[in-house]
């Protein structure tokens, strides 16, 4: 069951399924939230486990947005943090080239960064667990500014990985 999830997930027609199915749930957590808690005003944090943290981390980045053919709803809601656990996001986002998974050779090649509209993002991960991957070395902080996926570096070949410098210190 969970590797066709991630299997329906890559295509284009089910991930819009998905991500619709997603995004009409959390509208109804949401308008019921609103009529029990009429003037709320509280701040909302999103959880993601496994495949539902690619999921909320593409909603989030993509909201409003038509990316590589999925629709991303836009929250009627500010999202304060982002939790997930066992993540296997980043190895997504360098699947599809969000961010570069190759040392680039002008800083014009890197992949642009792209907002994580939330004040914070918290990564659980086991090292146990294969799924799991970390985030640190995909996000910086503009000064003040919301989180931002930023181009990972890594080596074409481990020839040229010993010869190449260290790569930069990871993100706290």
């Amino acid at each position: 069951d969970n590797v066709m999830d991630v299997l329906y997930y890559t295509s284009v027609a089910h991930a819009q399924l998905i991500v619709d199915t997603v995004a009409d749930r959390i509208q109804k957590r949401w308008s019921a939230l609103c009529r029990e808690r009429p003037g709320w005003c509280g701040s909302v944090h999103l959880f993601g486990h496994s495949l539902g943290s690619l999921i909320v981390s593409d909603m989030l980045m993509h909201q409003g947005k038509c990316w590589h053919g999925v629709r991303y709803p836009t929250f009627p809601f500010p999202v304060t943090n982002v939790y997930v656990c066992g993540s296997p996001a980043p190895l997504f986002f360098v699947a599809r080239k969000q961010v570069t998974a190759v040392q680039a050779a002008d800083a014009a090649e890197a992949a642009p960064p792209t907002e994580m509209p939330c004040r914070a993002f918290f990564n659980f991960v086991n090292s146990m667990d294969p799924v799991a991957h970390l985030f640190r070395p995909f996000f910086s902080r503009a000064e003040g500014g919301a989180p931002s996926l930023r181009a990972a570096v890594t080596f074409k070949s481990l020839h040229e990985a010993q010869k190449a410098p260290p790569p930069p210190a990871m993100l706290p």
